[in-house]
């Protein structure tokens, strides 16, 4: 049976090259096991932070595609206040031009 610790002149224990190696091995699994489980812990931190990022994202398109729509809906309500002979159908289409213009400002408030 092969000792695996030599001494030498002074008495002091070295280990042989064998379990040098075994140790060197071991230690760099066990690295290679921490960056992975780190890297996956911080995988999962900025997948959160990405869904986050994208909701509040959506959120902002949903109130510029409303607001685009208001503005879009206004323009003949603009038209028929101009052209519009009967004084009181003109405050009705005043009364709703203002209130979409309290729902552009709503949406423009992100």
């Amino acid at each position: 049976m092969v000792d695996h610790v030599i001494s030498n002149k002074q008495g002091r224990a070295f280990y042989s090259s064998a379990q040098g190696v075994a140790v060197g091995f071991f230690l760099i699994i066990a690295v290679m096991a921490l960056l992975a489980v780190v890297s996956l812990w911080r995988f999962s931190e900025v997948k959160s932070e990405f869904e986050t990022v994208v909701d509040v994202h959506n959120v902002r398109i949903e109130y510029v595609q409303k607001m685009r729509i208001l503005a879009r809906e206004r323009s003949p309500l603009l038209y028929g206040i101009i052209h519009t002979e009967d004084p009181f159908d003109t405050d009705e289409q005043i009364m709703e031009l203002l209130h979409q213009g309290g729902e552009f400002l709503k949406s423009a408030r992100i």
